[in-house]
């Protein structure tokens, strides 16, 4: 969603970054994404270290297809 500090979504900051991978014929992955970790709860951030272990063991197709 835009807004917040930046005012623009994940995606539209990750733009440029996106278009010089593919440029280069490398392959964007969707990023790993979690808000508000520096108020997050202990157990907030035990679920989105969960999610961030899951993300980064998944095969590059599942991530992408």
């Amino acid at each position: 969603m835009a807004g917040g500090d930046n005012w623009f979504t994940v995606s539209e900051l990750l733009r440029p970054i996106q278009r010089t991978l593919t440029s280069c014929n490398g392959i964007f992955l969707p990023p790993f994404v979690t808000f508000d970790a520096l108020r997050g709860t202990d157990e907030y951030l035990e679920q989105e270290a969960k999610r961030y272990a899951a993300y980064i063991h998944a095969p590059a197709h599942a991530l992408t297809s």
